[in-house]
């Protein structure tokens, strides 16, 4: 989880949902690292869901596939 850069929450419920999803995120990403977030209200998700949510995430380098200098 620390190779987490961002996170963006849709939730179709914003006004009912948005302390609940604070609760959920802060148990996964501890108070040194938390990513940028955006969290938006929507109508409406594929296939009626309450909530969707997209992380990107940095790859950790590969000491072995670094060029030598």
């Amino acid at each position: 989880m620390n190779d987490v850069l961002s996170v963006r929450v849709f939730l179709t419920y914003f006004g009912r949902d948005y302390d609940e999803i604070n609760q959920v995120y802060r148990s996964y990403f501890e108070d040194d690292h938390r990513p940028a977030r955006t969290c938006v209200g929507v109508t409406e998700l594929v296939r009626s869901v309450l909530v969707e949510i997209d992380c990107g995430a940095r790859r950790p380098v590969d000491p072995k596939l670094q060029p030598s200098t």
